[in-house]
């Protein structure tokens, strides 16, 4: 559970700091998609969706459900929809 935490934590780290780390971005992705069956068997089947971070509702869903099964899917998109409204207000007030 702590390594989910943590793992979001630094992406939301990441998504502040986007000007100076946007090119480690999609490499870090390829990199998370790549271990992510290690992550299933050492972090719980939450992990995927916490390695999605927003795109676990609509592009990385399908991985979501290969990993996780079904009845992660709509977990998933709520945790998508709501990482997707909370950015805008986390990212205005983390930076004025």
């Amino acid at each position: 559970m702590l390594f989910i935490v943590l793992f979001l934590v630094a992406g939301i780290f990441c998504g502040l700091l986007q000007r100076e780390t946007s090119p480690l971005l999609p490499v870090s992705r390829s990199l998370t998609l790549l271990i992510l069956p290690f992550l299933v068997k050492y972090a719980g089947k939450l992990s995927t969706i916490a390695s999605g971070g927003a795109t676990s509702m609509d592009t990385t869903l399908p991985i979501v459900v290969r990993f996780s099964g079904q009845q992660f899917v709509m977990i998933s998109i709520y945790s998508g929809l709501i990482i997707t409204f909370l950015v805008p207000v986390l990212v205005t007030f983390f930076l004025t």
